[in-house]
This record gives structure tokens, sequence and C-alpha cells, in this order.
């Protein structure tokens, strides 16, 4: 069968690591859709018209069967790292659940620039990235705690 030649092993696999290397790369360098290097500087023109624009994104709302979908997803995926303990399933957690905590945080960030009228986006997006970080940091030392868990019982 095809799925018996299918391998679900995550955590010792590069491409797992490089795909969060990556994931974690594009939310450090651009906490709600900003590059980091135009809210330090803050001297670029365009970037009243680019915090506008990420404010006005991520504070609407979004429509309640994408949010159904993707707590169904996410919930799927607890049940079956829970109840199953499969690997691939809590590799997807640590791809999907610090992702959305993010997204939350960027759009209590944004709410709090809507709030504001905008004042002082750079210290906002400064504390955003700082979170981001601690939340990265985190992430992966939880990721490489559970993928000890489950390599250490095929190496010996």
């Amino acid at each position: 069968m095809i799925i018996d030649n299918l391998e679900f092993s995550a955590f010792s696999s590069v491409w797992f690591w490089l795909l969060m290397v990556a994931q974690w790369g594009v939310i450090l360098l651009r906490p709600m859709g900003i590059p980091v290097d135009l809210f330090r500087d803050g001297q670029a023109a365009d970037f009243d018209t680019m915090i506008a624009l990420q404010v006005r994104r991520h504070t609407s709302d979004w429509p309640i069967w994408a949010i159904a979908a993707m707590w169904c997803g996410v919930t799927t995926l607890i049940m079956v790292a829970g109840l199953y303990q499969l690997e691939i399933a809590f590799a997807g957690l640590f791809l999907v659940l610090p992702w959305l905590w993010t997204q939350f945080m960027a759009r209590r960030a944004a709410r709090h620039l809507d709030a504001t009228g905008c004042e002082n986006p750079g210290k906002v997006l400064g504390r955003l990235n700082f979170w981001n970080q601690i939340l990265g940091l985190i992430v992966f030392f939880l990721a490489s705690f559970v993928g000890i868990f489950f390599v250490t019982p095929f190496i010996g």
C-alpha cells in the first residue's frame, strides 16, 4: 500500500526544522506584515500608509466560516496528537498554534494602534516583535524537547 511507504516522522526530519525556521523568519522579520527595517528607521515615505493598511487588515472581522474551519483543523490536530500520539500531529501543532498566537498578538497591536490613531507605531511594533521573539524561543525549546521524546526511543 501507499500508506505503508509514507513516513510520518517530523522531528527527525530536516524539512520540518527548515519549515519552522522559515516560518519564524517571516514572523520575526515582518511583524504585522511590516518589515522590521521600516519601523526601526521610520523614515520611509510610505510607512504611514503601510501602517494604515495593515491596521485596517488586522482589525477587519473574519468570516465565521473561516474561523470555524480554522478551529476545526486545530481541534483535529490536538485530538490526533493527544489521543494517537502521532508525531506529525505534534509537529503540526508546533507550526499552527504559535502562528495563530502571533496573529492574535498582531490583531491586538492593530486594535491598539487603531484606538490611539496610529500614535507611535514604532514602539508598538517593536514591542510586538519582542514578544514574537520570546514566543519563538519558547516554541523552539518545546519542539526540541518533544522531538527528543519522539526520536530517542528509535536511536538506542
